[in-house]
Parts: structure tokens; C-alpha cells; sequence
């Protein structure tokens, strides 16, 4: 009996047929270790048998009197090896690979509406079929059982052999060819086990947190607002170039230890940029587009505020993306933004609706507190906050501004805490804040004289 063309189920079999080929060729076990191995997944176990069932219904539909014979006398055969735990030595499993390809290429053609060119083209795929069958696949004894077969050498020799098909007209079968080809084509990256730890974790975590009971949650607008506050004081931001490339004792960079550690990470990253694997380091330092992405990819793996910064940023991505999926339940976002944006999967961070929505909800400042006197100083470290703040348009920076002032013929140091964000021309920008106006999106100037008697901070003024 036939598997039903069931999408959901279809789903969990995706790429088990590729990893159940990966085990029985490169399997020296027993039969009946090879198939322990195989069916201690359902879902492998499953994969295998449709296949195997659904390419016998497919071909004995299809090929006429002499070529149907040969496909009912191959699986009898494989039946009969199967039952005297002999599949082993009567089949070379590690070709396995090859009659799959040509299977997969006899598919892909039989899915298609039939023309002459592409049946001439189905009846040469069955002929290498036949071929691979023949040569690469039957043992030495079977072979000679089928070549001095009467029947299919005749046909052979006349050229008869598999001259003609019956092209799939038929619904039911028809869905068999396209699901077949699927199962042996489509590699479901979503079934695959990412090769990174760390997004093993989160992809575990988030898994596991699907099958959490706990209450449903309120839509964004009525989500209470939260701000998330990280100090900093003078620690390195950003790794500069000279950081990265600079070698200890033992003669290792920082830059060097990170491509070991995360060797896939950093595989990721040239491909991002547009490098190939074999890109060697010196062409990425003509390029200052890509030393700055170098510099941002290093500290977001060595230097806790980069990270902690790129992390909170997520937050506001999340509400960003909820605020998105919700307005489009609410089948109101074609209206808003029109119908191509809908689709589009970065959709969520174009919508003013969706930015605006986590704004109010969500904000998040670090507390650079000399951040002004680094500025004064040209420092590094204020350049690389700056950077910070032109990445991530809704990171905001408090720091102290110290003012000195002549009053009668003194000079008076004042202390002013300052809010600030990065303008569209990546130069700082100080709001201008009244409590009573934060949800009417009214950037604010907050300044605050503090007195640092006994080193205590006590606010005297605000304004």
C-alpha cells in the first residue's frame, strides 16, 4: 500500500532519505545491524520504505511489458536477499548513491508535461537506470542470471529495451512522481542539527519553551514599557585592528584565536561580506568597509558591550516583528503599507507602525559615564560608542557632561547628565525629555546638577 500525499507528514520524512543512503554506504555492518540503525527512526525508517515501495509502483506503471518484468524481478530478488540476510553481498549498497541520482533525474523529467524531447530524455534516464542496475549494483552472480535472461536479452539487443513509456496522465500518479522527486531532492534545512553550538542552544531553548504552559500573551500595545539600563566606564569597546592582529609570546592574535573557535562563524562572515573561504586576511584590510565589519564581527565574540549591546537590540527586534505579525492578523497592514511590503520577509523593519510601537515600549541606555570627557580627549573608546549608536538607531547613551563657568571671577564646574542618540548623520544628538511627554515621542535634554561631596551623588536640579 502507497503512503498518502499527506504535506504535514511529508515534512518530517524530508532529508531522511539522504542520511539513510549516508548510513548503508558508508556501513560496514551486517544487514541486520545496518537496518537497527536505520529504523531506530521512525521517521528514517518510514523515508526508506516509501521510497522503495513508491519507485516500484512508479516504474511498473510506466514501462511496458519486458521493463515492467525486469523491475518485479529486481525487487523480487532484493526481497529474496533481504529474507536470507544476504543484501550485502548480492547488492553493492556503496553505489547505492549513483541509482538514486538516476532515479532522481528520471523524476524530474516524468514531473514535467510531456513533450518528444522529454520523453526521449525519460527513456534514456531509465536506460541508465538499467545500466547502473547492471553494472555497478548487481552482484557478479545475479548479473549473469539476468544477462542470460532470454526475455531482456532479446529486447536489449533489438534495441527494444525500455523504447517506450507510458507517460504519468494520471492524477494519482501524477502526485507520486512530484512527491518522490521531492523526498529525494529537498534537503529541509529546518530538519538539519546546526553545526554551531551556540545555535544548537537557542534553537534548543526555543524549542523547549514551545511546549511551556504559560499564559497567552497581550498584544505589544498593551504590553507595560520597560527600560534596560547596562553600565559602562572606560573598558574597550571595539577591538581596533592593531588589537586583533597583535601576537602574544606565542605568537598567537586575537584574531587568529577567534577563526579557530568559531570556524563556522567565521566561514558565515566571509561569505557575508562576499569573500570566499580561501580569501587570504591582507585583501580584507584594503577594503575599510570590511575592517569595520571585521572589527564589529571580533568584538561581538571578545568584548562584553558590543555583545550586550547587539543582545538588548534583539528585544526591540522582537517587539518590532510581534507589532508586525499582529496588525497583519488584524488583516489591517495592506491598508498601512501596501501589499508588496506584506510579503516581504524584512517587512517587520520597514514598517514605521512596528518601529514607533517598540519605541514606546521598549529602551534601552547605556550609562557611559565619562563618555564626554572621552569625546574631549579624542579617545577610542568615544569613537567606538558613537559606532555603536549609528549601528543601533535605538541605543541610547547617558553620560556626564562636565561644564565649567566663570561666576565672579571663579570657576564653577557643573555636572549635566545627558541623554544622547545618533542623528542620521551619525553625530551625536541630545533629547529633550519631560516625563509627561515620553509617548508623544518628544526628544529630551535631562540635565542634572549633582554634588560629589563624599563621593555621594545628591540631586540639587532638574530641569
Amino acid at each position: 500500500m502507497l503512503p498518502s500525499n499527506d504535506i504535514e507528514k511529508m515534512y518530517y520524512i524530508l532529508s531522511q532519505i539522504f542520511l539513510a543512503r549516508d548510513i548503508a554506504v558508508e556501513s560496514k555492518d551486517t544487514q541486520d545491524e545496518l537496518w537497527d540503525r536505520i529504523s531506530r527512526d521512525d521517521y528514517m525508517m518510514y523515508a526508506v520504505q516509501e521510497c522503495y515501495y513508491t519507485i516500484k509502483f512508479i516504474l511498473t506503471e510506466i514501462l511496458d511489458d519486458v521493463g515492467r518484468k525486469w523491475v518485479e524481478r529486481i525487487y523480487d530478488d532484493i526481497n529474496a536477499s533481504i529474507t536470507k540476510r544476504s543484501i550485502d553481498g548480492d547488492f553493492k549498497l556503496s553505489k547505492l548513491a549513483v541509482v538514486i541520482s538516476r532515479v532522481t533525474a528520471l523524476m524530474g523529467i516524468l514531473k514535467e508535461t510531456e513533450t518528444p524531447e522529454l520523453e526521449r530524455g525519460a527513456v534514456r534516464a531509465v536506460q541508465d537506470l538499467y545500466d547502473v542496475m547492471r553494472h555497478d549494483v548487481l552482484s557478479i552472480n545475479l548479473r549473469e542470471n539476468y544477462d542470460t535472461w532470454s526475455l531482456l536479452s532479446k529486447a536489449r539487443d533489438e534495441g527494444h529495451l525500455f523504447e517506450k513509456l507510458k507517460w504519468p496522465k494520471n492524477t494519482d500518479l501524477k502526485m507520486q512522481v512530484k512527491r518522490l522527486y521531492s523526498l529525494l531532492t529537498i534537503k529541509e534545512s529546518a530538519s538539519s542539527i546546526p553545526k554551531n553550538l551556540e545555535a544548537r542552544r537557542r534553537l534548543q531553548f526555543f524549542t523547549n519553551s514551545l511546549f511551556m504552559k504559560m499564559p497567552r500573551a497581550k498584544p505589544v500595545r498593551e504590553m507595560l514599557s520597560f527600560s534596560v539600563f547596562t553600565p559602562y566606564y572606560s573598558e574597550i569597546v571595539l577591538y581596533s585592528m592593531a588589537e586583533l592582529l597583535m601576537k602574544n609570546e606565542d605568537g598567537i592574535s586575537i584574531l587568529f584565536y577567534l577563526q579557530k573557535i568559531y570556524p563556522d562563524e567565521w566561514k558565515n562572515f566571509l561569505a557575508r561580506i562576499g569573500r570566499d573561504e580561501n580569501t587570504l586576511e591582507s585583501e580584507l584590510y584594503d577594503n575599510p568597509g570590511d575592517i569595520l565589519e571585521l572589527r564589529f564581527w571580533a568584538s561581538y565574540r571578545g568584548q562584553t558591550l558590543a555583545r550586550t549591546v547587539r543582545g538588548m537590540m534583539y528585544y526591540r527586534k522582537a517587539l518590532m516583528l510581534q507589532t508586525y505579525l499582529e496588525r497583519t492578523t488584524a488583516g489591517d497592514l495592506e491598508a498601512a503599507i501596501g501589499c508588496d511590503e506584506v510579503t516581504n520577509t524584512h517587512g517587520f523593519e520597514l514598517s514605521p507602525e512596528a518601529r514607533a510601537q517598540a519605541d514606546l515600549k521598549f529602551t534601552y541606555v547605556v550609562t557611559c559615564q565619562i563618555y564626554g570627557k572621552q569625546k574631549e580627549e579624542q579617545k577610542p573608546e568615544a569613537a567606538d560608542i558613537a559606532l555603536l549608536m549609528q549601528r543601533n538607531e535605538a541605543l541610547r547613551v547617558a553620560f556626564i557632561d562636565v561644564v565649567e563657568t566663570l561666576k565672579e571671577g571663579k570657576v564653577n564646574t557643573e555636572y549635566y547628565s545627558k541623554l544622547v542618540k545618533a542623528d542620521i548623520n551619525g553625530k551625536d544628538k541630545v533629547l529633550f525629555f519631560y516625563t509627561f511627554c515620553i509617548y508623544r515621542s518628544i526628544f529630551y535634554f535631562l540635565y542634572v546638577y549633582f554634588s560629589y561631596d563624599s563621593g555621594h551623588r545628591v540631586l540639587l536640579k532638574s530641569g
